[in-house]
């Protein structure tokens, strides 16, 4: 087991606890009420981060500058004992669940993982209403494996996304036969426009209690499906692979679909699919994701992609089950716990 101890203790340990109100109302300022010390943070942090983080940093600080800057991010900004900026962590809201900070970073001087805990203290009992509910593994200058004892210490529990992928179709064979794997009903039949609002509903039912959904959207998962669907037809993932795009249809409506669109130099990226959570258990997604595979291989594509949570057993065996196998080098990682609101696990989609 790692020790904590250093030579060189956080100035914070000096500090008496019992400090004047003036001060102690400094201990943490909202990124809006400080964005220049933010700003500097930031530029720090994306110095000090480790190269595995610097391509995805390239990506997500500038959005975050600009937030900063135009005063909408969230976030907190820790000020120390003399009254400078040591560490920043932003977030995002998570309705019915809480918080789920996207960065943290902590000073020169203080990245400590006894800095760390005391930070994420200070952001939990000072934002009480909002728990935290997920954290990264990445903190520059503290090792994965102490990010690792302060978080379980708090209730966290590890959590890992990678990428698969599977070949659709090698010089000598086909897909997986669908015969005696379709539930009852139709099989599955591409997406018009005419299922937007279908499609709206099920994204909402699919979703509605996802904490890996919350990562990425206000809240409002009618207004997320809205942007996902525009993203589509202006192909921000790339052109949308319609005739690949499907949905398992009933006489009540739809219950199960997949979106489908092509990356730029990418193999086609199973972007969606969704199962009406009414329903799941009766091999809709299975026949779904099967359908999908004979449509990409007709389609003139040799592989498929998709994205998982490993510690997603059910999706995770049935995407393996189906041939498909992890990317290596793809996996990231981050921390969840339960909601303290609630005592119960968020789900992952």
């Amino acid at each position: 087991m790692a020790s904590w101890a250093g030579d060189i203790h956080p100035v914070y340990i000096e500090r008496p606890w019992a400090q004047p109100e003036p001060l102690a109302a400094l201990e943490l300022l909202a990124l809006r009420d400080a964005p220049e010390e933010a700003l500097r943070l930031l530029t720090d942090y994306e110095a000090a981060a480790a190269p595995s983080q610097q391509a995805w940093l390239a990506l997500a600080l500038p959005p975050l500058r600009e937030e900063i800057r135009e005063g909408r991010a969230t976030g907190a900004i820790w000020v120390g004992p003399k009254e400078d900026a040591i560490g920043i962590a932003t977030w995002k809201e998570v309705p019915r669940l809480g918080r789920r900070i996207s960065h943290v970073f902590l000073a020169d001087g203080y990245r400590h993982p006894t800095t760390l805990a005391r930070f994420l203290d200070l952001l939990q009992r000072r934002e009480a209403d909002a728990p935290l509910v997920a954290v990264p593994e990445e903190v520059p200058g503290i090792s994965s494996e102490d990010v690792g004892l302060v978080l379980r210490s708090r209730g966290f529990a590890r959590q890992r996304r990678t990428a698969m992928r599977r070949t659709v179709r090698t010089s000598d064979s086909a897909p997986a036969p669908l015969e005696g794997r379709r539930p009852g009903g139709r099989p599955p039949s591409p997406i018009c426009d005419e299922d937007r609002q279908g499609l709206k509903a099920l994204y909402v039912k699919a979703f509605g209690a996802s904490l890996d959904r919350g990562w990425v959207d206000d809240g409002d998962l009618g207004r997320d499906f809205d942007g996902v669907w525009e993203g589509l037809l202006g192909e921000v993932w790339g052109p949308w692979l319609g005739e690949a795009s499907l949905a398992y249809r009933e006489e009540r409506g739809l219950l199960g679909a997949t979106l489908v669109t092509v990356p730029p130099r990418r193999c086609p990226l199973l972007l969606e699919i969704m199962v009406d959570p009414a329903v799941q258990g009766r091999g809709i997604g299975r026949a779904l994701l099967a359908a999908t595979l004979e449509a990409v291989d007709h389609a003139g594509h040799s592989e498929l992609e998709l994205n998982v949570l490993r510690e997603n057993l059910a999706a995770f065996h049935l995407y393996s089950s189906l041939g498909f196998h992890v990317v290596e080098g793809t996996e990231a990682v981050f921390w969840v716990r339960a909601n303290p609101r609630t005592e119960d696990p968020p789900q992952l989609a």
